[in-house]
């Protein structure tokens, strides 16, 4: 098994899916204030998940573990509900 290798392609299969909720969410959230309203609570609370997951977890996980997954969120809540057209770069 080459371990470079499925690092690869777990990172491209990690951003393909950034990438597809992240057009999803922006769609979603321009048919109505409703569902904008939705998708910033599901970023508020992922947020919290990813916060409360690191604390509950301590000293068991790599504290870069969870900074890493904070950042991922709030980079993806960035790119879903930024004025511009153009996707930004995955994390």
């Amino acid at each position: 098994m080459d371990v470079e290798r499925e690092l690869y392609a777990l990172t491209a299969e990690a951003i393909a899916t950034q990438f597809v909720l992240t057009r999803t969410l922006i769609r979603l959230r321009q048919i109505s204030p409703e569902l904008n309203a939705l998708v910033r609570g599901a970023f508020d609370d992922a947020a919290n998940i990813a916060e409360n997951t690191a604390i509950h977890l301590g000293k068991a996980s790599p504290p870069e573990q969870g900074v890493k997954t904070l950042r991922v969120v709030e980079e993806m809540r960035a790119m879903v509900f930024s004025d511009k057209s153009e996707p930004k770069h995955a994390v």
